[in-house]
Formats: C-alpha cells, sequence, structure tokens
C-alpha cells in the first residue's frame, strides 16, 4: 500500500482508531484465525484508486488483546463522521469478501513465515514463553486449513459480540483533542503526566541503540533490548554480560551519544510528529494511560539538556528487568 499520509499538511491530518477486543488469545484451536479476520475486513482497501488514497489511509494489526483499525485522514476532504462510518462498515464485517479468503490467508502465511521465528525466540529470552502459544501472527497449519465454516462461526460467536471503541485524534492548535467516540468522552492530562509518558519512549529507543551499539563494537550479542505488551525488559546473554555490562546502560558518555543521535533522527524526519505518534498516544489513552500529544511539550523534551534528562533516565532504567537469557525451548 502506497503511504500518502506525508501529503498532507499536519494541521490538517486525523487519525480514527477502531479498537475490537478479539485479539488472539480468543483464537482457540484456530491460532490465527484473527490476524486471517483482520485482513479479511480491511483486503477491500487494495481495490481503491490511487487518488482515493490522497484522501484517508486504512492500515490493521492483530495484538494479543485487540483488533486495531487505523485511518489517517485528510480533515479538509473528509469529515469525521464519514471515516467512522468507514470504520463502523468494517466493525459490521459489511467489508468481508470471500473471493479473497485464499489471497489473505497466503498474506498471513508469509508474515508467519518472516516473523515468526524471532517472536518465539523473543518471547523465550524473557521467559513468557506462555504467550507463544498466543502469538498473534498465528501458526502456519491452523491458518492454511482455516475454512469458510469456521470462519463464520468465529465472525458470529466472538466478532460480533466482541467490544467495540472509537478513538479520534484531530489537530487543535498546538495539540491534538482526543474523544473516545463510543463514551463521548474527553480526556486531558497535566503536563507532568505526558512528560513522564514522552521520556519513556525517548529513553527506551536510548537504550535499544545503547544495545545495538556495544552488541556492534564488540562483534558479540551481549544484551537486548525488548518490550512485550507495555513491558520493556533488558536481557543479557549471559550472567557473565550482566554482571561485566550492567554498568554500561547506565554510562553518561553514552547517554548523550545515544541522545544527540536520536534527536537528529526525530528531527530529520518530516512530520514525524503525527505520523509515528498518532497510534501510540491512541492506545495510551485507549489503556486508559495519562498520555496527550501536544507539540511545544514534545518540542522542548527534544531541547531539554541531556544533564537534566539523565538522572530521570537512570531511575527509568533501574525499574526495567534486568534478566539473563533463558536456555530456548526447541
Amino acid at each position: 500500500m502506497k503511504i500518502i499520509t506525508n501529503e498532507i499538511p499536519e494541521q490538517y491530518l486525523c487519525s480514527m482508531l477502531l479498537y475490537v477486543k478479539a485479539g488472539s488469545f480468543l483464537d482457540g484451536e484456530d491460532k490465527g484465525i484473527a490476524h486471517v479476520t483482520e485482513h479479511m475486513l480491511v483486503v477491500f482497501d487494495k481495490e481503491r484508486r490511487a487518488e482515493d488514497r490522497r484522501v484517508y489511509e486504512i492500515t490493521a494489526h492483530t495484538s494479543y488483546e485487540y483488533m486495531v483499525f487505523v485511518i489517517k485522514y485528510d480533515g479538509r476532504i473528509i469529515s469525521k463522521s464519514e471515516v467512522k462510518d468507514i470504520l463502523h462498515t468494517i466493525a459490521l464485517g459489511r467489508t468481508w469478501d470471500w473471493n479473497h479468503l485464499e489471497e489473505c490467508k497466503e498474506d498471513v502465511l508469509k508474515e508467519i513465515k518472516r516473523f515468526r521465528q524471532g517472536q518465539e525466540s523473543m518471547l523465550k529470552q524473557v521467559g513468557e514463553t506462555r504467550l507463544i502459544y498466543h502469538l498473534p501472527l498465528g501458526e502456519a497449519d491452523p491458518v492454511q486449513h482455516l475454512t469458510r465454516s469456521r470462519l463464520e462461526r468465529y465472525m458470529k460467536e466472538v466478532f460480533h459480540k466482541a467490544e467495540k471503541q472509537y478513538i479520534s485524534i484531530t489537530p487543535v492548535r498546538n495539540q491534538y483533542k482526543i474523544s473516545i467516540l463510543s463514551e463521548g468522552e474527553r480526556r486531558s492530562y497535566t503536563k507532568a503526566e505526558v512528560e513522564q509518558q514522552m521520556l519513556e519512549y525517548i529513553f527506551q529507543d536510548i537504550l535499544y541503540m545503547i544495545c545495538e551499539q556495544e552488541n556492534q563494537s564488540r562483534s558479540a550479542s551481549i544484551m537486548h533490548m525488548y518490550s512485550i505488551r507495555s513491558q520493556s525488559y533488558i536481557v543479557f546473554n549471559s550472567e557473565e554480560y550482566k554482571t561485566s555490562f550492567r554498568r554500561l546502560l547506565f554510562d553518561k558518555r553514552r547517554f548523550l551519544k545515544a541522545l544527540f543521535i536520536i534527536r537528529s533522527r526525530y528531527l530529520g524526519i518530516r512530520r514525524f510528529d503525527m505520523n509515528n505518534m498518532n497510534q501510540i498516544v491512541a492506545s495510551a489513552v485507549h489503556n486508559h494511560k495519562p498520555v496527550y500529544q501536544m507539540k511545544e511539550l514534545r518540542q522542548r523534551l527534544y531541547r531539554i539538556s541531556g544533564d537534566r534528562l539523565y538522572p530521570r533516565y537512570m531511575v527509568y532504567v533501574r525499574s526495567l528487568p534486568m534478566i539473563v537469557r533463558k536456555d530456548l525451548i526447541e
């Protein structure tokens, strides 16, 4: 799918998300049925004309708890109510087309082949092996043998009965108004609450970079950072590495170097704010976490001195589980 939202001025780029509480935890024996369902519900998007995609784009993904459907759109051309109608049509299952079943299964099987082994390895390393059975990607054999009757039963017994929630994000002056449409609710948060949430995203990126740089400099796999279901972990490949290299995560020189690189990346990406943050914000609001997008606050965080950020970074790192890689389970 061609991504077109970079062509929409930021002040007009809006988003709306539909959360359906029918993730992979409800797959039962048909591992991957939620993932296939997600593909079936948005497969119509492949047939839209290129000019239509200049008005809005549709993306979707499946997690352990939810299917999430996202529409980013040009608020000058299409209204919020029209966008909600599109998502509501998806929520009712009216975009379904049985002619695309084999195509959707094939797309899911390609994703399983490409990503499942790496995701299994990550879960084993952090000791979350119980989640392997419920991986949102699904399993190749059950997906290959999914039938029309099983999907019809799933839509009737799981999808249509699942709780659904719509979240709208609309730019207003120098902030973004968040509306939970299904509840008729508006939420806002203090700058302190927002700042802490934003800092965690920045610190996660810094830790990823420090781990990556240390692994490369030693030509060895020493430590990694993983985020699984809103929990982050630092994983060392041995007890010896944990003893020897844990201190590197607190090294101020490495912190400042990574912070400089990350700031350069963020500021160098045109319109990083909306395209990369909207889904994070909506997810946080959906899960009742204190996050609210404010441009001036975000810009201030990127300008604040590294010396002032470093003590808060150390507090964050100390809060993370630091574990030794588990033996891989065959």
